[in-house]
């Protein structure tokens, strides 16, 4: 990424800054490493299966996080709908936690 304008260069400063930000407080509420959690972001899976119907795949690691956020993604089938509850319940427990 090519910022060299001074407003372009602070916005991409912000962003940096509140990934690491990010990064460290998932470590801290979890208690698993950097590589950990990416490991477990890229290994959560939602596969088609028909009609609505959701297989998830999702590593162990999950059980610290959803422990660490009080949410609960511990099955293995959902519904288009139980997916988007469980992405606002998962937006909502980070922000209660970051203030």
């Amino acid at each position: 990424m090519f910022v060299w304008m001074p407003a372009h260069i602070e916005a991409h400063f912000l962003i940096c800054f509140l990934a690491l930000l990010t990064e460290r407080l998932l470590e801290a509420w979890t208690g698993l490493s950097s590589g950990q959690l990416c490991e477990a972001l890229r290994g959560l899976t939602a596969k088609p299966a028909g009609a609505g119907v959701f297989l998830i795949d999702r590593p162990e690691a999950w059980d610290q996080i959803d422990a660490a956020l009080g949410v609960s993604s511990d099955r293995e089938w959902a519904t288009i709908e139980q997916l988007r509850a469980w992405q606002r319940d998962l937006a909502n427990a980070t922000a209660g936690l970051a203030t």
